[in-house]
């Protein structure tokens, strides 16, 4: 049968005298070390920095192409350079 033993521990310390009544005010105050000063507000609103325009997805896009011709599939489909290498070294 298993022994009973006593367990020796840290001593326990209670959080705060349970006799005297309820402080007022918390015990652990949580305070912002990285907080910057407090801003001096001296006009109503005073914007140093203007915002830029809002952002497009359009604003990347270059303008059209020289061609005029925007991705279409006049461009691509040219195989007669492909051909005349083909054709090339089937003469050789």
């Amino acid at each position: 049968n298993p022994q009973i033993r006593v367990i020796e521990h840290a001593p326990v310390r209670r959080c705060r005298d349970k006799m005297c009544p309820t402080p007022s005010r918390p015990r652990h105050r949580r305070v912002r070390r990285s907080a910057p000063a407090a801003t001096p507000r001296v006009g109503v609103n005073q914007t140093k920095t203007v915002p830029a325009p809002q952002a497009s997805v359009w604003d990347t896009v270059k303008p059209a192409t020289p061609q005029g011709v925007t991705g279409s599939r006049e461009v691509h489909t040219s195989p007669k350079p492909a051909t005349s290498v083909v054709g090339s070294m089937r003469s050789m």
